[in-house]
């Protein structure tokens, strides 16, 4: 096997550390996975004296990590706040408020309620793929029917007080 460039190595462990796959880095780089894995494998143990020109990597991780404190964060909240995101995604559903995030992440405070979470979320799917509706289309649909149901009120109580006077006129 040819040994690989320092250049090489460097990218690869960039790409490893950017989040991406064994198998995306190999699409990417079009190493084995076995040079991936053994490449992350030196990462890893610190055995990789190229690091040193990841400095810009390492910043970012940094900077990360400073953001999930300063958010007063855990990564657990985090990844369940990813999972729930990705999932609503996948539901044809837009997060309309992003700054909402921080507060619901907080609010989940374990996993039951993550679950009941993404149980609304599937619901919210299921309406919209029986009505063919997307969100906005449902709301729309909700105040068309409460401005009905606030104009065939009157009639009720009419309709009411008629049967009331068909009671009273049988006895």
């Amino acid at each position: 096997m040819d040994r690989l460039s320092a250049p090489k190595k460097l990218s690869i462990a960039r790409r490893y550390l950017s989040g991406l796959s064994y198998d995306e880095i190999v699409a990417k780089t079009g190493v084995s996975k076995g040079t991936v894995s053994n490449i992350v494998n030196e990462l890893k143990a610190g055995n990789f004296p190229e690091t040193a020109d990841a400095a810009e990597q390492i910043e970012l991780l940094r900077e990360l990590s400073l953001e999930l404190k300063r958010a007063k964060l855990t990564p657990g909240q985090c990844a369940a706040g990813l999972m729930i995101l990705t999932r609503i995604r996948e539901c044809g559903l837009e997060p309309a408020d992003i700054d909402r995030w921080p507060l619901i992440l907080k609010a989940l405070a374990n996993e039951d309620e993550v679950r009941e979470f993404l149980r609304q979320v599937y619901s919210i799917q299921e309406v919209q793929k029986r009505t063919g509706f997307n969100l906005d289309a449902l709301d729309g649909k909700l105040h068309e029917l409460e401005r009905k149901a606030a104009e065939l009120e009157p009639l009720i109580r009419k309709r009411d007080s008629y049967k009331k006077e068909v009671d009273e006129l049988a006895k």
